[in-house]
């Protein structure tokens, strides 16, 4: 099976709600009665992705992370339905390998939704600001933009 397909597992969820204009966050519990937080926070010109399992955001090995992105990705999926986002990061530690290689793949799933993976990509004829997202030291930041937005 395809790391693509496996990502259509995922938890149940009851959606996101609006903390503000400029965060949202959701809430689902994994098999084994964990928490899973998720927040999509503007700032620097884009809406950034993170979340957090009973707390953390590393690496926890408990074995069910592709049911956890499927779930994120779902959010994911949602939130760019609903607000349309021109921009959207987020990021991995530069020491976890594993995490890095397996965000690049899930890049690629969120461009079937209609975004550009330019995380590489010369930057230049973009702001400041969004230039300075994945300059950030110490972290592999994905970045990704609307495909009617790249020229």
């Amino acid at each position: 099976m395809k790391l693509i397909e496996l990502l259509d597992s995922k938890y149940e969820w009851d959606g996101f709600y609006k903390e503000n204009d400029s965060h949202y966050v959701t809430r689902f519990t994994t098999d084994d009665g964990e928490e899973v937080e998720a927040n999509i926070i503007h700032w620097s010109g884009a809406w950034e992705i993170e979340f957090s399992r009973d707390g953390t955001h590393g690496l926890t090995g408990a074995g069910d992370a592709i049911k956890i992105f499927g779930t994120i990705l779902d959010i994911i999926k949602e939130f760019i339905d609903s607000e349309n986002p021109k921009f959207i990061t987020f990021s991995s530690k530069l020491d976890e390998e594993s995490r890095v290689k397996f965000y690049r793949r899930f890049a690629k799933k969120i461009e079937s939704f209609g975004y550009k993976d330019i995380s590489d990509a010369d930057l230049s004829k973009y702001d400041k600001q969004i230039q300075t997202i994945v300059q950030r030291k110490g972290s592999k930041h994905f970045l990704l933009v609307r495909k009617d937005l790249v020229s």
